[in-house]
């Protein structure tokens, strides 16, 4: 088992707790439904997007591949959202997301994944009560992310965008041109995808340049575990499959980002 992440000042952005539903289960006078009763005090704003597709990993071709179905995602995902923009419901006709977004990087407090996935089960069972039926056995698939920001010239010693070799365990190549001079890499992003078995599905795993809300360029790293559920689906085997995908969590930040950089995080 992985140490348990624990930072004084860290790079947490937004934590993701999701499910799929192997087919439509929100028709659009259920999401009202759930908006009156449930999300018109607490999560008053609300906007509406088209939606989510599912991303699936074809593992005879090893790659990924987005379906949008409209008989299963509806015509349009409603987000609702707090007034002080920390929280956010997504719903559309066979999702339903909960994420955790912080304003303020690295000073505002983290409550932690065990109140985030609180949160979330919470709402998950009090719209199964409003909708006076069970839909949690029609999960297909669960998904856990965690998206990091990091202003990277407050913890590397050069302003070359190859000091973030030293925030993560990653370099970029050095290019050359023609002449052989070095060509200077400004901006990048690389995404990487891992077979996760015990988990019954995948990780993506991001690594970019990103602007941070200061104008200056920063850094992201973002990690979404999606995995399928098997045999009968409940609320206890979703929590069993979040509390892996937690754990996996863990050990990816501690492979991910370097022991430089962590020290420095639990100084702060």
């Amino acid at each position: 088992m992985t140490t348990k992440r624990v930072f004084h000042s860290h790079p947490l952005s937004e934590v993701v707790c999701g499910v799929t539903f192997k087919n439509l289960v929100f028709n659009q006078n259920n999401i009202f439904q759930i908006q009156s009763e449930l999300l018109k005090t607490t999560y008053p704003l609300c906007e509406i997007l088209p939606p989510l597709g599912d991303e699936l990993l074809l593992r005879e071709e090893n790659r990924l591949q987005v379906e949008v179905e409209p008989q299963k995602t509806g015509a349009v995902l409603y987000r609702f959202r707090t007034e002080d923009q920390r929280g956010l419901i997504q719903i559309q006709g066979n999702k339903f997301y909960y994420n955790w977004i912080r304003q303020n990087a690295e000073q505002e407090f983290y409550p932690g994944f065990a109140e985030i996935f609180k949160t979330f089960h919470s709402l998950l069972t009090d719209i199964q009560t409003i909708l006076s039926r069970t839909i949690v056995n029609s999960v297909k698939s669960c998904e856990l992310g965690y998206h990091d920001r990091i202003d990277w010239k407050k913890y590397a010693d050069t302003e070359s965008i190859h000091g973030i070799s030293q925030i993560v365990n990653f370099s970029l190549p050095t290019l050359l041109t023609t002449n052989d001079n070095t060509a200077e890499v400004s901006n990048f992003s690389s995404r990487y995808v891992s077979s996760l078995p015990h988990l019954y599905g995948y990780c993506t795993t991001v690594i970019g340049t990103d602007n941070m809300p200061s104008g200056r360029l920063g850094l992201r790293v973002e990690n979404s575990v999606r995995g399928n559920q098997q045999n009968s689906v409940d609320m206890q085997s979703i929590k069993e499959w979040f509390d892996k995908a937690n754990e996996l969590q863990n050990s990816l930040f501690y492979n991910i980002f370097t022991e430089r950089v962590r020290e420095q995080w639990k100084q702060q």
